[in-house]
């Protein structure tokens, strides 16, 4: 998520100027429009065609294999970490997407069908032609540095973002990445299922996952992190943020956090979901990783983009690309 008291955020270049809260500071350059880029405002979305030369799921949010119980048996205790949280058990949640440029993971998402991730605006607002040629989606893993056989990594074809994303305000923050090709699902790899309706799920507890930094500019760890948080209710965190919400808490925002528990650096992009009881349980996501002053600030939850708010206009954009 971006730092705004550091006024950075992590991208595939590394820590990079934010410019929401240095008005001194320019962003990092958005490229200039070519013919791969196309916006479309019936749709709010501007889409990127990437040329590689080579419907949501009915069966989303299970969790398979089941979660083993033994996992931490090897250890004193568990490992806490994304921010005081722990190690999610190994392909616990077959949704997980990790974003990479050069091998190097920048960002989170989540699978929500065959061929789309879910993901962040700003983790693919500033990417060039040349970090595209780069980009790929890893699925299906749980320690990113590893030699396994249960991943696989995925290029991109095309990037389309929510045409009213600012990088200043990061209202809209949400795009999605249409794969090369459609992933065969299997026990390492399902996509997750997106919240619909009213449900403003306050109070209730939901959890963050992701490979972020441990600490605010931290460490980023191997091992897919997790950690449960509480959903605040728009009004508490629009107070308790105040005037230092580069664009105010709108209603297409989600706030979450417990003391000292929050996603981080490196988790932008990734899903905030809520799962069913029991193990076998569904999952469903209803936010995705946006953005946050510092990591785990106990006036400054962690702030997501609602997927309740934004369900039509992933809905349209998965059944025309």
């Amino acid at each position: 998520m971006g730092h705004y008291d550091t006024c950075s955020y992590r991208s595939p270049q590394g820590d990079q100027v934010f410019g929401v809260c240095c008005d001194q500071s320019a962003p990092p350059p958005v490229p200039e429009e070519d013919k791969n880029e196309v916006k479309l405002e019936e749709l709010d979305a501007v889409i990127e065609d990437f040329p590689i030369d080579f419907q949501l799921s009915d069966t989303c949010g299970y969790r398979t294999p089941r979660p083993r119980v033994t996992l931490y048996d090897k250890v004193p205790k568990p490992f806490f970490y994304i921010v005081n949280g722990q190690e999610a058990v190994e392909h616990e949640f077959p949704w997980m997407a990790a974003l990479t440029n050069r091998g190097r993971q920048f960002c989170g998402g989540s699978l929500i069908d065959s061929e789309h991730i879910l993901t962040a605006a700003h983790c693919v607002a500033h990417l060039s032609k040349n970090d595209v040629q780069y980009l790929r989606v890893k699925l299906g893993d749980h320690n990113i540095k590893d030699n396994d056989n249960t991943s696989i990594e995925m290029r991109v074809k095309r990037v389309i973002r929510h045409i009213g994303f600012s990088s200043k305000t990061l209202h809209n923050d949400i795009a999605i990445l249409t794969m090369e090709h459609a992933v065969q699902f299997n026990e390492y790899i399902s996509p997750i299922c997106l919240a619909a309706g009213n449900n403003q799920y306050v109070s209730q507890r939901v959890t963050v996952a992701g490979w972020g930094t441990l600490t605010d500019r931290g460490r980023q760890p191997n091992e897919l992190m997790k950690v449960d948080v509480e959903v605040w209710t728009n009004d508490r965190c629009r107070n308790s943020y105040g005037s230092n919400a580069p664009g105010g808490i709108t209603s297409h925002m989600l706030c979450a956090s417990l003391p000292d528990k929050d996603s981080c650096s490196g988790d932008s992009g990734g899903p905030l979901f809520r799962c069913g009881e029991g193990s076998n349980g569904l999952c469903t996501q209803v936010g995705i990783v946006s953005w946050g002053i510092g990591c785990a600030q106990a006036n400054y939850p962690g702030v997501y983009t609602r997927v309740t708010s934004m369900r039509e206009w992933i809905n349209t954009i998965v059944s025309e690309y």
